[in-house]
């Protein structure tokens, strides 16, 4: 009786996405199919709203937004930029009464909204600047909330060494002069990245069942003529991978800005050039926007989002957790899953099948 159950629900659950493929706009479609500026216009005012100073002390800010509820916001976070002199007082606070554009952006555990002025109406103050990074060049984006990550310690350049003695004899005698230079010259992570290369050894390991590599947020490896396109294609193909980890029953490792072979390439100015006023606060708060249209906020919500610079590099690290809901859709169509590191699209009785086995799985566990 319970397999009949399941079979009836997984031909309803068939026959509804044959409908939505027929009769529905896809979400990427409604999301793309605007002009350039028009996209980057809506991207931004999804995220802009204002606050009214009340009141401050030493640390913080009362601040009462525009849809009346009242916020606390730091004071270095408000003091990040700099405003009109009619707005401060003789202490540098930002008057009562003060009408402040703020820049909102969900949390990377999706749990709470994050406030900050916004950087594309007040500049950044200079000071700020110079000491969070004084070779700061004047229009580079002030790159925030990054994780240091060190593949170049002591212990690395021990191991390497020791993986390069025991293959010694594979080597021509250039190379052993170049590794003996490098030694010289004490810069460890220059030898680190010499052996690594001599080595053929990547940073990362290589992409499997658990781990996913993509090289770029913006361009796709499928060549595309169209810039609108292309940018549509990747950001789909991200979350196709996002998906198939948690559709496969297991927690996954997305990284943004690492090749297929786990080399660095970093994506540190895909930003910019996305949009010129972007930081990683923005462009970050514009991929969620995309994920939540093109699947829903549960899984958004899952989704453990950091950003990480290794050496002069920066990329995205993006963590799905083992899902344990329902199955997951991309544009409530398209069902993936992972085969070791493979991507598959379930069609016809194969999703039937899988969707019958979730179904029954989540129905086990629920009894258990």
């Amino acid at each position: 009786m319970l397999d009949d159950r399941m079979n009836a629900r997984a031909c309803r659950i068939g026959l509804r996405l044959n409908r939505t493929v027929l009769y529905r706009k896809s979400a990427d479609k409604l999301l793309y199919e605007a002009n350039e500026e028009e996209y980057k216009t809506k991207i931004l005012m999804n995220n802009i709203t204002t606050g009214i100073v009340l009141s401050h002390n030493e640390t913080i800010y009362q601040m009462r937004l525009e849809e009346g509820v009242t916020e606390q916001i730091p004071v270095k976070t408000m003091h990040f930029v700099n405003y009109p002199e009619t707005m401060t007082d003789e202490q540098g606070f930002l008057k009562p009464g003060a009408r402040i554009i703020l820049y909102e952006r969900i949390s990377n555990n999706g749990d709470r909204k994050l406030l900050y002025p916004d950087h594309g109406t007040y500049r950044v103050a200079e000071a700020t600047a110079t000491e969070r990074n004084p070779e700061r060049q004047p229009n580079v984006p002030l790159f925030k909330n990054l994780v240091e990550r060190d593949f170049n310690t002591p212990q690395d350049l021990e191991r390497l060494l020791v993986a390069y003695m025991n293959r010694k004899n594979d080597f021509t005698e250039d190379i052993h002069r170049r590794v003996v230079a490098t030694i010289i010259r004490n810069d460890r992570v220059e030898t680190c990245n010499l052996l690594r290369g001599i080595l053929r050894e990547s940073i990362f390991p290589q992409e499997d069942a658990f781990n996913e590599y993509k090289a770029s947020f913006l361009k796709s490896p499928i060549p595309c003529a169209d810039e609108q396109e292309q940018r549509k294609m990747q950001f789909k193909n991200i979350i196709k991978e996002l998906l198939a980890f948690a559709n496969s029953g297991h927690q996954g490792t997305l990284l943004v800005g690492v090749t297929d072979n786990g080399d660095v390439c970093g994506i540190e100015n895909e930003i910019t050039e996305f949009h010129p006023a972007f930081t990683i606060e923005k462009f970050e708060s514009m991929f969620r926007n995309v994920v939540k249209q093109l699947t829903n906020t549960a899984f958004l919500c899952s989704l453990d989002i950091q950003w990480e610079k290794i050496d002069e590099h920066i990329i995205c690290r993006i963590q799905v957790p083992a899902w344990q809901g329902d199955v997951l859709f991309l544009n409530g169509v398209e069902l993936y899953v992972r085969t070791g590191a493979s991507v598959h699209q379930l069609k016809g009785n194969d999703l039937i099948d899988f969707i019958r086995s979730k179904q029954m799985h989540i129905h086990a566990a629920n009894c258990a």
